[in-house]
């Protein structure tokens, strides 16, 4: 190979390197990252930019509530997207947790979840941050309603354990699904295309776990219709139990439980006191 192609081609990879880098710097904007990096101070990045400010880990959120509230007391922080734990920006490790203050990110009222076919049975999402079920809704894959009269039964199982085909399996296997929630379906819960429940269930979430739903029918055919069930969720935290100190579009929040503390319990008590003493 001579010396000019030998060049020639060397100078090819160049233009061919040149252009990916280039490609790959107007993609992540690197310039205008590289422009707020040397004209925001470290607060701004982290309010604005960094760890998104209300979404996802919400660090922005957390770090800005912190400066504003001058937060000391490690309050209960509670995700409701699956995320690592934020309480790192906060957390002082000598003082203990202080649930009378929460901290509610990527907040949704009543969360939905999905479970989807998986042979004889159906299988859902890992639930966080629910306190049980509000509503059931059995959809075709056209997401047309579809009536059921039978039962529901609610099963819990360890994650790792889904790559089996029946209830069978599992049992064989010693890890027998636990039931821990059971449903009747008929026409006194069934309301607006949707079986109303409005049920608590202990031992629902878990991040190490997942939920199985099977059906008893004698109507095998409208089982088989079923695609996915829609599962509208209690959320485990009331607005109406808190004082709402900071929120940002009502997806973040920092609450504070209704209620006397003991400051307040001590002095009505002195107060009492006082007023009976003094008047017998």
């Amino acid at each position: 190979m001579t010396l000019k192609k030998i060049i020639n081609k060397e100078f090819f990879f160049f233009i061919i390197i040149t252009f990916i880098i280039f490609i790959f710097i107007k993609n992540i904007n690197f310039f205008k990252n590289l422009y707020y990096v040397a004209m925001s101070d470290f607060d701004n990045r982290m309010i604005n930019k960094t760890y998104n400010y209300c979404g996802k880990s919400s660090v922005g959120y957390i770090y800005d509530i912190t400066k504003k509230f001058n937060i000391t007391n490690n309050p209960k922080v509670i995700n409701f997207d699956v995320e690592a734990d934020p309480s790192w920006v906060f957390l002082n490790t000598s003082k203990p947790k202080n649930d009378e203050y929460v901290i509610l990110l990527n907040f949704i009222e009543n969360p939905i979840i999905f479970f989807q076919k998986r042979e004889k049975f159906f299988i859902g999402q890992t639930v966080l941050n629910a306190a049980g079920i509000k509503e059931i809704q059995f959809l075709s894959k056209y997401n047309k309603a579809i009536k059921i009269n039978g039962n529901l039964q609610l099963y819990k199982v360890q994650v790792g354990t889904i790559n089996f085909k029946n209830f069978d399996e599992l049992g064989k296997n010693n890890l027998k699904p636990k039931e821990i929630f059971k449903l009747d379906l008929n026409n006194n819960n069934y309301i607006n295309y949707k079986y109303i429940v409005n049920k608590e269930i202990p031992n629902f979430v878990g991040r190490d776990s997942l939920n199985l739903i099977k059906i008893i029918d004698s109507q095998n055919y409208k089982i088989k219709e079923i695609d996915k069930i829609k599962v509208t969720l209690l959320n485990q935290i009331s607005l109406k139990n808190y004082q709402i100190l900071d929120s940002f579009k009502n997806k973040c929040f920092y609450l504070k439980k209704n209620g006397w503390n003991i400051k307040n319990f001590t002095s009505s008590w002195i107060n009492i006191s006082f007023f009976f003493n003094f008047n017998f």
